[in-house]
């Protein structure tokens, strides 16, 4: 069974919009559109496994399951 993957979506004073997840510490998308800033998600998720992978941080399975 999958996990689920809370986000939070906001807009910021500038109309921003921002995705940041509780499940995964660090993760930001950002669009000008609510769509584009969450189409980005995946994008960003994969950003990050490539960082820790990078620094030799053992990936955590909250990150997976976006991937």
């Amino acid at each position: 069974m999958a996990e689920s993957l809370n986000l939070v979506v906001e807009q910021d004073q500038t109309g921003l919009w921002r995705v940041t997840s509780p499940n995964i510490p660090g993760l930001l998308a950002t669009g000008h559109s609510r769509r584009e800033a969450l189409s980005n998600v995946d994008g960003a998720i994969s950003h990050l496994q490539r960082v820790e992978r990078f620094a030799g941080i053992v990936t955590d399975d909250a990150l997976r399951c976006g991937a």
